[in-house]
C-alpha cells in the first residue's frame, strides 16, 4: 500500500499526522487482514469450541425426524401463554397455535397437529383445527369405501334437504333420500341423530352426500324375502288396489310386496278396462297364482 503525500502545502498538524500514518503503516506492513478470524470474533468461540458445537447440533439434528408439510403428528401441550398454546412435537422449535382453536386445553394434553408450512426462518406454522378436518376427511373416506353404516347429526334445513354434521365435517343429505315416501317437513328431522351411509364424495369440492333412506329400503327389502319366502301358491290374501293400467291392476299386500293382477283375471266376464270392476284404494281379495322369484312380483 504506497501513500503519496504532498508537503509543500500540508500545515503543521497535517504533516504531524502524515507521519504517524506512515509509522502505522510501517508497523503492520507484514500483517494480512486474512489473518483474522472473525467468525471466533463474531460468535466469541475458539475454533476448538466451534467445532464442538457443530458436533452437538449435528448430534441434535439427526435426532429429531424430518418435519414435512400437510403430514398429521402427535403434539404435547407444554404450556398456555396468553392466547396461544405452545406445543412440542418432536421439531427443534415449538409450534404455537392460537387458544381460539380449542375448547378446554389442558398442559400435557396430547393432540394432533398438521404442520401447514415451514417458513424461511425454518419455523413451523401447525394448526390443530385443520389436522382434525384431515383426520375427519380420512375417517370419512374410509367409511365410504367400506359401504359401513355411520350415524350423522342433522344440523339444519336447506334448499333440497338437511345439513347434517358426521365427524365434525358438514354433509348434504338430500330430500329425497330422507325418506321412501316425500318429505313434506324437513324441520321435523333438524336437531336429530339418525343413520344412513355416505353414496357420494366430491373430493375436488369436498363435498358428501348422505342417505338415510338407504337403509329403509335394505330393511323393506330383507323384510320382503322373508315374507315372500313363506307366501305358497293357491294362497288366497288381503290387498288393496294401488295402480291400474290397461292390462291389469296392481295389489298392495303390505311389506313393500305387490302383486299384479292381469285384466283376464279380474273378473269372469269380459272386460275392456280394469277400471269397470276396479278402483284405486280399493281392498279386494285374491289368490295367488304364482310367485316371480327375480321380480318379487305375485300374479
Amino acid at each position: 500500500m504506497n501513500i503519496i503525500l504532498n508537503k509543500k502545502n500540508m500545515s503543521v498538524e497535517e504533516k504531524n499526522e502524515s507521519l504517524i500514518l506512515k509509522d502505522i503503516i510501517h508497523i503492520n506492513k507484514n500483517v494480512k487482514l486474512s489473518y483474522f478470524d472473525w467468525s471466533s470474533y463474531e460468535l466469541g468461540l475458539s475454533k476448538e469450541e466451534q467445532e464442538e458445537r457443530k458436533k452437538i447440533e449435528k448430534l441434535y439434528s439427526d435426532t429429531i425426524s424430518s418435519i414435512h408439510e400437510f403430514y398429521i403428528y402427535n403434539g404435547k401441550i407444554i404450556k398456555i401463554i396468553d392466547r396461544n398454546v405452545v406445543i412440542d412435537f418432536g421439531f427443534k422449535a415449538e409450534g404455537v397455535i392460537s387458544l381460539n382453536e380449542f375448547q378446554l386445553p389442558k398442559v400435557n394434553d396430547i393432540i394432533e397437529v398438521i404442520v401447514e408450512k415451514l417458513d424461511y426462518k425454518g419455523r413451523c406454522i401447525i394448526s390443530y383445527n385443520k389436522a382434525k378436518k384431515l383426520k375427519s376427511w380420512e375417517i370419512i373416506q374410509e367409511k365410504f369405501i367400506k359401504n359401513e353404516i355411520i350415524i350423522f347429526f342433522v344440523a339444519a334445513r336447506t334448499k333440497g334437504g338437511l345439513i347434517v354434521v358426521l365427524f365434525g365435517i358438514e354433509c348434504f343429505l338430500p330430500g329425497s333420500q330422507i325418506y321412501i315416501k316425500p318429505v313434506k317437513d324437513f324441520d321435523f328431522y333438524v336437531g336429530k341423530t339418525m343413520e344412513g351411509k355416505i353414496v357420494k364424495i366430491n373430493n375436488k369440492k369436498k363435498n358428501v352426500v348422505v342417505s338415510h333412506k338407504i337403509l329403509i329400503e335394505k330393511y323393506i327389502e330383507k323384510k320382503k324375502r322373508k315374507l315372500i319366502s313363506k307366501l305358497e301358491k293357491g294362497q288366497v290374501l288381503r290387498g288393496i288396489v294401488k295402480n291400474i293400467t290397461h292390462y291389469g291392476s296392481f295389489i298392495d299386500i303390505g311389506g313393500g310386496i305387490d302383486g299384479l293382477c292381469h285384466i283376464t283375471d279380474i273378473s269372469w266376464e269380459r272386460i275392456e278396462h280394469p277400471s269397470e270392476k276396479l278402483e284405486i284404494g280399493q281392498t279386494i281379495n285374491f289368490v295367488i297364482l304364482s310367485i316371480d322369484k327375480i321380480t318379487k312380483l305375485m300374479v
